[in-house]
Formats: structure tokens, sequence, C-alpha cells
């Protein structure tokens, strides 16, 4: 059931190949600082360039890591 639903709140995103970490009692702010990593500015580049970017996001009761 737990796996429908947070299939259901990826939407439309193509899953295949991305990495993906839901974790609890910590926000997006507090990921990052624990990764040691800093927000990109400037030029995006395409993610299969570089997998050292990745993508994190505040949720209720967490956050969500993601890295292709």
């Amino acid at each position: 059931m737990e796996g429908r639903r947070l299939r259901a709140a990826l939407g439309e995103l193509e899953p295949l190949g991305l990495g993906l970490a839901c974790v609890g009692g910590i926000d997006a702010g507090e990921a990052v600082r624990r990764l040691q990593a800093a927000p990109v500015t400037g030029a995006v580049f395409p993610f299969d360039r570089d997998l050292r970017i990745v993508g994190v996001t505040t949720v209720p009761g967490g956050c969500i890591v993601t890295q292709p």
C-alpha cells in the first residue's frame, strides 16, 4: 500500500535509473548540511553528466533525496 502511495507521489517522473531516499525527521536544509553540499547557482547541467548533483526537497515528516 505504501509503495503505491509513494509511486503516485512521483507523478510523471521517470524513475528508471533514479536513486530515491525518503528520510524522516530532517528537512532539505539539514540534509544539504549533512551532505556538505552547496546549492547549484547559474546554469544547471544535465543530471546524467555529473552524478554529484542531487535533488533534495522537504516533504511532510522529512525530505526526499534523489540522484540519477
